[in-house]
């Protein structure tokens, strides 16, 4: 399936199941954007198509070729699609061709040496999962006590006291550069913040209740709406939350399912379904098409069948 036939597939699958035209290419911007010129004007020609009535466009199959013989000359004969009329039988009176003689390859040399067989890379053996909660990871030495955060020596962005690296301006957070110059903060207090908020600084984590596995992600870093789907071997469209590895496909998660947006107007995150078959969900209330709702730290967000929680990491007040 190729790159344009993919997108046509989603685009058909939002569209029906609720989603207007806007919303849709919306979604689908960031994987539509690194297309080539070409490829853009051809889906586009498509998506015109697919609004004016027709709801499967699907690119002209190209024709087939078959060689035949006549007599020892080889000749490239173009085969009709099937749905092409075909040509109208011979004639009972006029003598029928015996067919024509099908080109054989010869048998390899005798004298040949044998093709060797590569023997087959063995498989990358999964990593094992990390058995901590989040927010347990090993801190750098000579941290204060009490303190999960520190600030950027650079622009004094709170990052997680685990951090290699700035999220903000990519400043190395070197700890052989002392903790002294370092502001070191404790983790907020759950009660210090009302739950829908979702600052600047803060920390996503959704958690898979079956497996335990986690995502850590700053959606407030992103240009687009941060994407929670699964991917497959045959597909190029990659969500930013993969959850393939939690049986996704069997619990009915969809490629693209959901997403999850930071407005920064208020400090909070809204998600909103993308025209999943299996529908998403937050405290056992269903999402409607283009239905857009404020998710707070907490709540149980069920994706298909799959049940994840989401919560929130705050930093809290400089430690002296």
């Amino acid at each position: 399936m190729t790159v344009i036939e993919e997108l046509l597939n989603e685009y058909s699958r939002m569209r029906e199941n609720g989603l207007d035209s806007k919303a849709t290419l919306h979604a689908l911007r960031p994987y539509i954007e690194p297309l080539p010129d070409a490829h853009k004007a051809e889906l586009a020609k498509h998506l015109r198509q697919y609004e004016k009535g027709d709801r499967k466009p699907k690119p002209a199959p190209p024709p087939q070729i078959e060689d035949t013989v006549i007599g020892e000359e080889p000749v490239a004969s173009v085969v009709a699609p099937p749905d092409a009329p075909t040509r109208p039988a011979p004639p009972p009176n006029r003598p029928v061709a015996p067919p024509p003689n099908r080109l054989v390859a010869p048998p390899p040399a005798e004298d040949a040496s044998p093709i060797k067989r590569i023997k087959p890379m063995s498989p990358i053996k999964p990593v094992a999962k990390d058995a901590s909660r989040p927010g347990e990871e090993l801190m750098p030495q000579g941290l204060k006590p009490g303190a999960t955060w520190i600030s950027c020596p650079n622009c004094n962005t709170k990052n997680k006291a685990n951090e290699i690296f700035c999220y903000a301006c990519g400043h190395l957070m070197d700890s052989g550069q002392g903790y002294n110059s370092t502001r070191s903060f404790a983790p907020a207090a759950t009660e210090s913040y009302p739950p829908e908020h979702f600052g600047r600084d803060s920390i996503l984590i959704v958690t898979v209740r079956d497996s335990g596995s986690y995502f850590k992600l700053r959606p407030q870093n992103y240009t687009h709406e941060l994407v929670i789907g699964r991917s497959s071997s045959n597909t190029a469209m990659t969500p930013d939350i993969d959850l393939t590895e939690e049986n996704a496909e069997e619990l009915g998660v969809s490629r693209l399912h959901l997403a999850v947006q930071y407005m920064m107007e208020n400090d909070t995150l809204v998600v909103f379904d993308l025209g999943s078959a299996n529908g998403s969900f937050i405290n056992g209330q269903k999402l409607h098409p283009s239905e857009r709702r404020i998710l707070r730290n907490g709540d149980e967000l069920r994706i298909g069948r799959m049940v994840t929680r989401a919560t929130y990491e705050h930093p809290g007040q400089e430690i002296e």
